[in-house]
């Protein structure tokens, strides 16, 4: 047993001590779970809920266990009053649960963090034996998870290990983002491009290209990550298809540390290149962007909810497929325009060519028809 075990069995006596006694029945705990700061699915559903009264909210982040101090507070004190919660809400895996009994009036709803189903995760990738153990015994304690649409419920019924009636299909509720007139409409977006303008003059005006890649588990193969895109090259072709001069917005996965320092070369040498990696809202990047760069990161839903275009820039493609995989065929049923070269890439934006029609397919399969009334569905369903 290793020291993170033993963490985790301590941090669930405690809880399961508390668990022993009812809940309170207004108490929420929201958990965010994952890496690096972006808004998702915990910040709406603690929004939505807010706004149905006065419910006992808590919220506990990861970064609570970065800290000797914060890391005993959360132990101790945050432990005992999830155990006496009404309602639990994830966006990511948490090992401890493997080890926690909760009182059976309390719900664990598992939002995650990402939307629609691309590339392979959960139960439906291979792990190490005591992680896979570690996964099982917390998936028990699931009461339900949510997805996108009807169409991939058994997708997350199989990622999670869970029979279909447990997953729920009101949509992922950070797609009600995309929805708001204040996050959307003309006005807003014209507002929001001011001021990003203002705090980035040397974007001001240009055809923005947001750059989003995901990380490739192997630190060598993240050091060679940006090798393979010439910023100057894109630049020049996206100017020529947009016919205005233009930016590359570049947000590294919270995973790749390994492409930080390069990175920051990169943007020293060319001021049109600008490291968004800390920006405090992916979300916003997005809204703000003309078009996406990715490869086989879920953020091109984002693009997707805002029928933006989205180019696939899969260079490592057959290394890819055979280690990680897609629940769907790549090529065919990706968002746009899949390219392997720098070459390719640039033609794509010279001629404007992102397949638009890929979009829309893409779009229905993932959500079906979204209304941005996801969160009030959710929250009907679990309340």
């Amino acid at each position: 047993m290793d020291l993170k075990d033993l963490a985790y069995r301590a941090f669930a006596a405690v809880y399961n001590l508390a668990a022993l006694f009812p809940p309170k029945k207004d108490r929420a705990v929201f958990f965010r779970l994952t890496a690096g700061e972006h808004y998702d699915s915990i910040d709406e559903v603690e929004a939505g809920l807010r706004r149905r009264g006065k419910y006992d909210i808590i919220e506990v982040s990861r970064s609570e266990l970065e800290s000797p101090r914060t890391a005993l507070r959360f132990m101790t004190r945050d432990a005992f009053r999830m155990g006496r919660a009404r309602y639990l809400f994830l966006n990511n895996n948490f090992f401890p649960m493997a080890y926690m009994r909760p009182n059976r009036r309390t719900e664990v709803v598992q939002l995650w963090h990402g939307m629609g189903a691309f590339k392979k995760f959960g139960f439906d990738i291979p792990q190490p034996p005591e992680v896979r153990k570690k996964e099982l015994g917390a998936q028990k304690n699931i009461d339900f998870v949510v997805c996108s649409a009807e169409s991939i419920r058994p997708i997350y019924a199989s990622a999670f290990h869970l029979p279909p009636e447990k997953v729920i299909t009101t949509g992922t509720p950070v797609q009600d983002f995309y929805f708001r007139p204040e996050n959307v409409g003309p006005e807003a977006l014209e507002t929001h491009r001011a001021r990003f303008d203002e705090a980035y003059p040397a974007c001001r005006g240009k055809y923005l290209v947001f750059y989003a890649p995901t990380f490739r588990d192997q630190e060598e193969e993240d050091k060679d990550l940006l090798s393979h895109m010439d910023f100057e090259k894109l630049l020049a072709a996206a100017a020529e298809g947009a016919g205005r001069s233009a930016a590359v917005l570049v947000r590294l996965h919270p995973n790749d540390r390994e492409s930080r320092g390069i990175l920051r070369q990169i943007c020293g040498d060319s001021p049109s290149v600008l490291d968004l990696t800390d920006y405090p809202d992916g979300n916003e990047l997005s809204l703000l962007s003309d078009v996406m760069i990715t490869d086989y990161s879920s953020i091109c839903m984002n693009n997707a909810l805002l029928q933006k275009p989205v180019v696939l820039y899969a260079y490592d493609l057959d290394r890819f497929e055979t280690e990680r995989s897609f629940y769907y065929p790549y090529e065919e049923n990706a968002p746009g325009p899949v390219v392997k070269t720098m070459d390719d890439l640039c033609r794509v934006f010279r001629d404007q060519d992102f397949q638009p029609e890929k979009l829309s397919a893409f779009r229905k399969l993932h959500f079906g028809e979204p209304d941005g009334r996801a969160t009030e569905k959710l929250l009907d369903r679990i309340l």
